[in-house]
């Protein structure tokens, strides 16, 4: 699942972007919707679009993951947030 954040969504940008130790609970804390198999869907999110892996690539010291989309929907009206770097270089 692609959660897509809201425009309002800092705090949630904050909580996923601190990190977490494998194995620890990414999504404690948070109202989350789980249906079947389908990873959490967050539901403060402003949309969300489920992907089906079809292939992973390395590139560099990250892992491209390529999805085919399934299924999504339109949690909340407005937009979503758009974080843009000054530089490529830097998270």
């Amino acid at each position: 699942v692609l959660n897509v954040i809201p425009e309002n969504g800092k705090a949630l940008i904050a909580h996923f972007g601190k990190g977490f130790e494998p194995g620890e609970a990414a999504f404690e804390g948070l109202e989350v919707r789980r249906e079947g198999d389908v990873p959490p869907v967050l539901c403060a999110a402003h949309a969300y679009v489920v992907c089906r892996v079809v292939n992973r690539v390395d590139a560099g010291d990250h892992v491209l993951v390529l999805g085919r989309v399934v299924a999504g929907e339109l949690l909340h009206h407005g937009g979503p947030i758009v974080h843009v770097r000054k530089n490529g270089l830097r998270y």
